[in-house]
Order: structure tokens, then sequence, then C-alpha cells
């Protein structure tokens, strides 16, 4: 059945009560919508909704996505201190001990974005482009 518009759609599966999986839902309305739109970065969000109360993105992704240049742990520390984002409310902090090759171990931090401070710190990314793809699907 094709929809005009996305409320019109929301609208049909809420009224006949049609049960539909969270990623099945993102494919339909990206490919009835807005199928040119690059959504790739979903897939990641997607597999996330499956951990319940873990919903935390490691900070590794504001690279990846293009958010930020630098994926070191010092800038993005930086990133998080202009923006005013604290430590247990905003993000979580984890060490992990990794081996070197030289022998070893040394210890690597992580920065967990809770969703809000992801969001956040994606509205200042270089990429407008992929960003407002990002902040579509946010809404």
């Amino acid at each position: 059945m094709a929809f005009n518009t996305p409320e019109q759609y929301n609208t049909h599966l809420a009224e006949s009560l049609t049960k539909i999986e969270l990623n099945e839902y993102f494919k339909a309305y990206h490919q009835q919508f807005c199928p040119t739109q690059d959504i790739t970065f979903m897939e990641y969000f997607l597999e996330l909704c499956h951990h319940k109360h873990e919903f935390c993105v490691p900070h590794i992704k504001l690279f990846e996505y293009g958010i930020m240049v630098k994926c070191a742990s010092t800038d993005v520390l930086r990133r998080l201190k202009s923006l005013e984002l604290k430590n247990d409310e905003d993000f979580e902090l984890r060490k992990v001990s990794e081996l070197r090759n030289q022998g070893g171990t040394s210890n690597k931090t992580i920065y967990m974005l809770k969703p809000s401070a992801f969001e956040l710190m994606s509205k200042y990314t270089q990429d407008t482009i992929r960003r407002r793809s990002r902040v579509l699907f946010f809404e």
C-alpha cells in the first residue's frame, strides 16, 4: 500500500494495530519516503536497540560518522568539556587493557556517550550533509 506522507503511513500502522519490528519499520519508511538518503549509520543504532539499558555509543563512532576528525580520547575529552558534558551524567568512562606489540599492556580510555550527548556532539559536525541525515532520523 502506498502512502503520500509519513504521517499517513504511521496512522495506518496505528489504526490497523499492525505490529512491526523497528528495523522493518525503518526499512519500509526509508524505501517509501527517502530512498536516496544514506542511512547506513542506522544499522548500528538498530543493533543498540536490542540491548536494553545499554544504549551508550562508543566515542569511536564520532570519527566513523564524520562528527570528529580525530578519535583520540584526548580530543574527545576536549570536546566533551567544551560542551560542558559531565561524566556519569552524559557519558561513562571505561578503561580497557590492550596488549602492546612490543609486549606488556596499555590502558585505553573509551568514552561511552549517552544518546543526548551523542546527539549534541553530532550537531557540531563538520560534515553537515551527513549530520543532517542523522538529525532527521533522531527527530
